[in-house]
């Protein structure tokens, strides 16, 4: 499917030409610390779940364990994202997959280059 620059979706959607009814707001909630916190989440409607692991200044984190536990009882296709401070594109996959979160969010990266060192260490 092409995508539309973004200037030219919003008169799309004034004039009716694309389906505007089907069109929900998405919301992740950050710093779950609890599977209890993560049940009143969905709850409410997110679509996504952010989980903040070990960080070296700041409030919030919880343990791989924790967040592990956490992201086992979501369900899709609510998102789980784990806000990890890991350097490497190799320490942020290891720890992803420690914690099976279906998303990852380092405080260093940028996207791109992870994802371009994530890809290559994948083919390895």
């Amino acid at each position: 499917m092409r995508r539309l620059p973004p200037l030219k979706f919003v008169p799309l959607l004034t004039r009716g030409l694309l389906p505007f009814n089907d069109m929900k707001p998405r919301v992740k909630i950050c710093c779950i610390a609890s599977k209890q916190e993560a049940f009143d989440a969905i709850e409410a409607g997110a679509s996504a779940l952010g989980l903040v692991g070990a960080m070296p200044s700041g409030p919030g984190p919880i343990s791989d364990e924790m967040i592990y536990a956490i992201a086992r009882l979501v369900p899709p296709p609510i998102a789980t994202f784990l806000l990890t401070s890991e350097q490497s594109a190799k320490e942020i996959i290891e720890h992803q997959r420690r914690t099976q979160t279906t998303q990852s969010k380092s405080l260093t990266n940028s996207p791109i280059e992870i994802m371009t060192k994530s890809e290559r260490l994948c083919r390895m």
